[in-house]
């Protein structure tokens, strides 16, 4: 079984968006379904009754939904000008190899990462996500393999991680 590969990708605006719109959702997702939850159980109540506290409550809830939305858009534009600080000369490849560890390479600085940090991988449309204690994000491109390929990867990665 293969244990080193190497996956390279351009963190470009489209990628920011999904790495970090994964990030976001997954982070705030229990809280996002009680109040979705909150807003269906109660809001055909409120309206039947006519109760105009009920419908201040429902739109209270409502405006937290908008809210994180907004505010979800809000890191990612942050995110995306972070990497234009960081990457002046316009360089946003990313290197990611694992083997004994991770070891990312970005904007011209390499971070070895233990597997024993990384707390859950979630799965994109283009990426594998890797969340990582600290609330940080690692990505691997699903087609940016350049040594190994990635569901050998994949089953490496929870392999080592089960291991912690």
């Amino acid at each position: 079984m293969m244990d080193h590969f190497v996956n390279e990708y351009l963190q470009d605006d489209a990628a920011t968006e999904e790495i970090v719109g994964v990030g976001w959702s997954r982070k705030f997702r229990k809280v996002n379904i009680i109040v979705a939850v909150c807003v269906v159980l109660f809001l055909v109540p409120a309206i039947i009754s006519g109760n105009l506290l009920d419908l201040v409550y429902e739109l209270a809830a409502v405006f937290l939904i908008v809210f994180a939305k907004i505010k979800k858009n809000s890191i990612i534009k942050r995110e995306k000008e972070r990497l234009r600080v960081l990457c002046p000369d316009g360089d946003r490849s990313v290197r990611v190899e694992v083997g004994d560890a991770l070891k990312v390479t970005a904007a011209k600085r390499e971070k070895t990462i233990s597997f024993s940090d990384v707390v859950k991988i979630e799965e994109s449309k283009s990426f594998y996500i890797l969340f990582i204690a600290g609330d940080m994000l690692a990505a691997l491109k699903k087609d940016g393999f350049v040594e190994g390929d990635a569901d050998a990867c994949m089953t490496y990665l929870r392999e080592q991680i089960a291991k912690k």
